[in-house]
């Protein structure tokens, strides 16, 4: 996982470019994954996870669901960087954790072929 902080991604990414993001249902409502960017020291969820690929999205999504049982359902939605915006201010987190695939082939395109 490569880390980013906030208003450094915001500003080196292209509006229109696109990330997947991983949500989870919890108690009737719905929000976006979100870690520790520092177990042990960091006080509350300061960093979301985004991805360029769909499954590692997936995968960390899922892992989340197994561990906490109040997980109803989730989801991974392809954003633009703009909604990713959106989400960093309700939630307020400080940092963009950015997934990597395993695989390094494929069109990069975001669409899980790679």
């Amino acid at each position: 996982m490569r880390l980013h902080d906030v208003k450094t991604f915001l500003r080196e990414q292209p509006s229109k470019d696109l990330y997947y993001v991983g949500f989870l249902k919890i108690n009737g409502g719905w929000i976006p994954l979100c870690v520790l960017r520092e177990p042990g020291v960091s006080e509350r969820l300061d960093t979301m996870l985004v991805g360029r690929g769909y499954e590692p999205v997936k995968e960390a999504v899922d892992a989340y669901a197994d561990q906490v049982a109040a997980v109803q359902e989730t989801f991974v939605q392809y954003l633009l960087v703009e909604e990713i915006a959106n989400l960093v201010e309700r939630y307020g987190v400080s940092w963009i954790g950015e997934l990597e695939s395993d695989t390094e082939g494929g069109c990069d395109c975001g669409c899980g072929c790679g």
